[in-house]
């Protein structure tokens, strides 16, 4: 059974030349949202399923029975600045795979989105989900990464979640943590993690970006 590790404090102190002080921040941000005009709002779709692509429905099926047919869902233009998450989750995040320039502003996005909420990070990828070890991500604390490239906020790893110990070791701290949302973080054998973990869980929300 893990022993959950929490920890608080940044890691990571930025150049005072190239971090970006808040007021620019808020500029930006603005900018932005001038710029695409709307928010993207996500909701459940009655769109193409796995059974009504390349007659591979039946190993589908039997690979991932849990998963296999649900609805899925896509992404449409909202006329509202306001975002579509009105209720306080505990959700939370993991970088999966090599680096890439995008992960903290994926986290930082989810931190926008999901304001009030609580969002915790598994530090070391994958393994940090396995061993329970995380970080509550606030605002001061992912500030300093904001539209910095990398995978430094809670680093990253390449390890598997696919044996019965793996499953239950992951579902320990799920349960530990109370989570209602798992964020993954990565590309194709990240999107392999958190297809398994979906179809182990079964409950809950699993996303993969």
């Amino acid at each position: 059974m893990p022993v959950c590790v929490s920890s608080s404090a940044p890691s990571k102190v930025l150049d005072p030349e190239v971090a970006v002080n808040k007021e620019e921040y808020q500029v930006f941000e603005e900018l932005g949202r001038g710029r695409f005009g709307t928010v993207f709002h996500c909701f459940q779709h009655r769109g193409l399923r796995l059974h009504q692509n390349g007659g591979l429905g039946e190993e589908i099926a039997k690979l991932f029975p849990n998963l296999f047919g649900q609805p899925s869902a896509a992404l449409v233009l909202s006329d509202s600045h306001v975002p579509p998450v009105n209720q306080k989750l505990k959700i939370s995040v993991v970088l999966s795979g090599g680096q890439a320039p995008g992960g903290h502003n994926v986290i930082s996005g989810i931190f926008n989105l999901a304001e009030g909420s609580t969002l915790y990070g598994f530090r070391g990828g994958p393994a940090g989900i396995k061993k329970c070890k995380y970080v509550e991500l606030t605002s001061d604390y992912i500030y300093p990464y904001r539209n910095q490239g990398g995978f430094d906020m809670i680093r990253s790893g390449r390890d598997k979640i696919e044996t019965p110990e793996q499953f239950k070791q992951a579902e320990e701290t799920v349960q530990k943590l109370d989570l209602e949302g798992l964020v993954v973080i990565g590309g194709d054998d990240s999107n392999t993690n958190a297809c398994l973990l979906a179809e182990h869980f079964n409950f809950g929300i699993i996303l993969f970006l």
